[in-house]
């Protein structure tokens, strides 16, 4: 690996870090009226963000792209699909704890 790419690797490992130890800091500082998973799940995206934007000052090296239909409709009907299946195997009581 070049000089860059560790210095990349650092940075968002700090970057992550950071944002997320404030989430941590939020959730054990005893407010329990606040669920903070959310934020947390959201903080390695934000310094991969914030990574690419330090170095390359752009962000469409990331492979963001709309892609083809097939694959949106693939993403949108197989986990209802998969919330129906659950669903009908709830209906039927066979005493399973899903």
């Amino acid at each position: 690996m070049t000089l860059l790419s560790n210095k990349k690797i650092l940075v968002f490992l700090i970057l992550t870090f950071s944002l997320s130890s404030i989430f941590y800091y939020l959730k054990n500082s005893g407010d329990t009226s606040h669920d903070y998973t959310l934020a947390l799940m959201w903080c390695p995206g934000i310094a991969a963000i914030l990574t690419q934007l330090v170095f390359t000052q752009s962000i469409r090296n990331l492979g963001w792209s709309i892609p083809s239909s097939k694959y949106l409709s693939i993403g949108y009907f197989v986990p209802l699909d998969l919330c129906d299946v659950r669903l009908r195997f709830r209906m039927v009581d066979w005493n399973w704890h899903l």
